[in-house]
């Protein structure tokens, strides 16, 4: 069995890695009994739970805490992670990072360490207002700023920038190369564009065009939130025909010290319209890059098929194309890759989670969606696309299409033995939290 070294650009719909959504209550304890710092007055308890075998090293935990404003002054200032030994019982604090998004409370992230099959407590400490704001080391760097820039950690460097001067993409901050580390220094592109292209969409009118994210230049809303544990990168854009008809929304966040990135993409039609296609979770790469596609069917067993070889013949260029491309996979495939053979690097999707609902009904849509791979001259792509039919006639109402991608990278696993890819691949330690009944 040969070994990969997964660039898993996975694209999941998860909502977040490790919130406790609707679990933000967490009960606070006073910092009396002297088992860590007395500086800080108040404390959080945070229990995390391994329940798929595979021991976590480095798992970003992301919670949306609610800290009462009588016990806390400033967040970003105050705020402490610690860990408990389980062995010792010692409390060893650890690098912690505070944000805040628009309408949401305070968010903490850390970095968790969970052996399979077990638990660990985490506490967050508060309450000491004068704590200055910790400056943790990081392999997280960030060049440049949204929506032209550059985020690089052990693994991976990824250029959101338009490239050089005198190029003609636009400034939409979309992800344009990706630059797997680890010993490879191999660089994923696509010719003349984002590697990352999508959402995007187009309407049954002809002069309409394709609309899509990377058509913003620049966004019309972004921001940034930097720290030395997550760079996190959100940007929106709504496009016009004769009125508002689509809003884009595309958030990456890129952690220290793990391989992989989360991306979010949101699409929000705003009128009653008659689509002709709607995409997302399109990566298109130069076709020389790879020289394999694999995934996991539904029933367990995983496909691997070639990408078709170039050969001369009677003085032309061919290849070995057959009449299975493009490859037209189902939606829900518990993931799907490209890899090249020889070098042992690889980059993979993977789709845990999806909503699509109309806002009038308040219901799911029911989608005929379908992955496909497809193959051309100079680049191979994967993408999710819905069925034209579905949306042949016109949507009543708002609808509202979300997509929740993670986005993977760098895994070193023994590819193609499944369990260890797409178990680690999806996210498994569960939050609890303390309150005086347990």
């Amino acid at each position: 069995m040969k070994y990969f070294n997964i660039l898993i650009i996975s694209v999941i719909f998860l909502s977040q890695p490790f919130t406790a959504s609707g679990q933000n209550t967490f009960e606070t304890f006073e910092n009396t009994s002297g088992e860590w710092n007395n500086s800080w007055k108040f404390y959080k308890v945070v229990k995390l739970y391994e329940n798929k075998g595979l021991s976590r090293i480095n798992e970003p935990i992301d919670l949306e805490v609610d800290f009462s404003s009588d016990e806390i002054d400033s967040p970003e200032k105050e705020i402490r992670v610690v860990e408990k030994d389980f062995r010792s019982g010692e409390l060893i604090e650890v690098p912690s990072q505070v944000y805040n998004l628009p309408g949401e409370r305070s968010h903490v992230v850390f970095l968790a360490n969970v052996l399979a099959n077990s638990e660990k407590e985490y506490r967050i400490y508060f309450g000491n207002p004068e704590a200055t704001k910790p400056n943790y080391e990081s392999d997280l760097k960030v060049y440049g700023e949204v929506p032209q820039s550059i985020a690089e950690n052990d693994y991976y460097t990824i250029d959101m920038t338009s490239g050089s001067s005198g190029s003609a993409l636009n400034r939409c901050g979309q992800i344009r190369t990706i630059t797997l580390k680890m010993g490879f220094n191999v660089i994923f592109s696509r010719r003349g564009g984002y590697v990352h292209y999508t959402p995007d969409c187009s309407r049954r009118i002809k002069s309409d065009g394709n609309i899509g994210v990377k058509f913003m230049n620049p966004p019309s809303k972004s921001y940034e939130i930097k720290g030395p544990l997550l760079y996190l990168v959100y940007r929106e854009g709504v496009f016009t025909k004769d009125e508002p008809f689509v809003k884009f929304i595309v958030i990456y966040r890129f952690y220290s010290s793990v391989p992989y990135v989360i991306s979010q993409a949101n699409v929000e039609l705003l009128q009653t319209t008659n689509l002709s296609s709607l995409r997302n979770d399109e990566l298109t790469f130069n076709s020389k890059i790879f020289t394999h596609n694999a995934w996991k069917e539904l029933n367990g067993s995983v496909i691997t098929k070639p990408f078709p070889i170039e050969r001369l013949v009677d003085g032309e260029i061919v290849n070995d194309t057959d009449l299975s491309w493009p490859l037209k996979l189902p939606v829900n495939l518990p993931w799907l890759t490209f890899f090249n053979a020889e070098r042992g690097y690889g980059i993979a999707s993977l789709h845990l989670d999806y909503q699509a609902s109309d806002s009038n009904k308040e219901s799911e849509l029911t989608l005929n969606e379908r992955q496909e791979i497809r193959i051309g001259k100079q680049s191979n792509y994967w993408s999710r696309i819905l069925s034209p039919a579905v949306l042949s006639g016109h949507l009543k109402g708002q609808t509202i299409l979300r997509r929740m991608p993670i986005w993977f990278t760098g895994l070193t696993r023994k590819f193609l033995r499944d369990s260890e890819l797409s178990r680690n691949i999806i996210q498994c330690l569960r939050i609890r939290w303390r309150s005086n009944n347990l």
